[in-house]
């Protein structure tokens, strides 16, 4: 006979016999360590000394849905919602109300802080409650529990992002910049910034999946368009959600590069002020100004601009600026070779 005891002794078998030992058992709700030992009465022997392990009663309240490590796309409204994520509770001791707290977070490789989202819901016993998320992705911490029992182990599931067609992605950033020099500008901008991908395959939390694409620097900027995910100019969650849509992240660049073309034009004019009698540039040079501000060899002063006015024997001319910003002049040449 073969009997299972827990730490304090009790005995959790009920049923056994000598030829293949315990058939059933059974146990108090909640978790219990305990050793198999001998008790005598088979002729072969039993030869098992000091196992431990874990059993878990099915009457433990328990997570059945979602499942653990389970995957949600954002791959509804244009890839910027998930699809619905139904949460269901289990075991006997999911009875009466059943308290629900789902925890989302997300931060960039290099921590920026970045707000998380906590979700609080209760349902009656076993039936299902379901959400989304708009805008927002990361690593979900589900948690339940009711007067009498918490919910072990805790559960993490993944929203992670979805591929977005390129045809999609055009149409979009050509319907964004209307009017401007070169109607299909922003196409080289995304080509340049993240070959077209608002996520890329990567790992995240020990989970690989599709995530936001990360700047170099560990995520200070994100996206399709690489968009700033924290700073002076980033209020409440909107860097989450340049992170996680991508519609968010080529709006938040055109409201950028509308800045940059504002601020090429003022620059322009004082170098036009300090260049007595030089040419007026066309509106595609201003507009390679304004791409050199929104790259990374964005620069101040006059002179390090992706233009520079110079003087050759007493006439003002306009020079690509290679000699005090190659970074920025590289940066806007890539981007114009880019275009689609």
């Amino acid at each position: 006979m073969v009997e299972f005891r827990d730490i304090n002794g009790a005995v959790l078998s009920t049923a056994s016999n000598q030829s293949t030992g315990i058939v059933t058992f059974t146990a108090p709700a909640g978790t219990h360590s305990f050793q198999i030992a001998d008790a005598g009465g088979d002729q072969n022997g039993f030869a098992i000394d000091n196992l431990q392990f874990s059993a878990q009663s099915g009457g433990a309240l328990r997570i059945s849905i979602p499942t653990k490590d389970a995957e949600f796309e954002l791959n509804q409204q244009n890839q910027t919602r998930s699809e619905d994520i139904s949460f269901t509770a289990a075991g006997s001791a999911a009875t009466g109300t059943v308290n629900w707290t789902a925890e989302l977070e997300y931060d960039t490789s290099t921590p920026r802080s970045m707000p998380g989202l906590t979700s609080t819901f209760t349902t009656n016993g076993t039936a299902t409650h379901k959400l989304y998320y708009q805008s927002r992705g990361g690593r979900l911490k589900v948690a339940a529990s009711t007067s009498a029992a918490q919910a072990c182990p805790v559960e993490y599931v993944y929203i992670l992002g979805s591929q977005i067609p390129n045809d999609t992605i055009t149409t979009r950033l050509v319907s964004l910049y209307t009017g401007g020099p070169t109607p299909r500008l922003y196409t080289g901008i995304a080509t340049q910034e993240s070959n077209y991908h608002q996520f890329t395959q990567s790992t995240k939390y020990g989970h690989a999946g599709l995530w936001p694409t990360e700047s170099y620097d560990g995520g200070s900027h994100v996206g399709l368009m690489q968009v700033a995910t924290s700073g002076s100019t980033i209020t409440g969650s909107q860097g989450v959600f340049n992170a996680w849509s991508w519609i968010e992240n080529t709006a938040s660049a055109d409201t950028l590069f509308r800045e940059k073309m504002r601020i090429a034009a003022r620059l322009y004019l004082r170098m036009r002020t300090a260049a007595p009698g030089i040419r007026e540039l066309t509106g595609v040079e201003l507009e390679s100004m304004a791409i050199t501000l929104y790259g990374p060899g964005a620069a101040s002063g006059l002179e390090n601009q992706y233009y520079r006015a110079v003087n050759t024997g007493g006439s003002w001319n306009w020079v690509v600026n290679t000699q005090n910003n190659p970074t920025g002049v590289n940066y806007t040449n890539e981007v114009r070779s880019k275009i689609q």
